[in-house]
């Protein structure tokens, strides 16, 4: 029964990674077809998808932590998220 109770915690580690691996993707992919996007322009896109602010977060510190997107300030001060070609 201990053993059963472990392979449900397992499961459900597995499916978060895998749904933070999906965010991840879509971030990155929506970014990639832009460009580059503004942190409000991405919280509501991030919004319009359903998505929690702090999984788009938390796939946005992913990426620019493996060097797939960098973090910019545009000409008004606005944080913008470029994709590293």
């Amino acid at each position: 029964e201990v053993k059963e109770v472990e392979k449900h915690e397992e499961v459900k580690q597995s499916m978060k990674i895998s749904e933070s691996q999906g965010i991840e993707s879509e971030v990155l992919n929506h970014i990639m077809s832009r460009g580059s996007v503004t942190k409000d322009e991405l919280m509501a896109w991030g919004k319009s998808r359903g998505l929690r602010v702090s999984d788009v977060l938390r796939a946005i510190e992913a990426l620019t932590s493996s060097g797939r997107i960098v973090k910019r300030l545009n000409d008004k001060g606005n944080l913008v998220y470029v994709y590293v070609k």
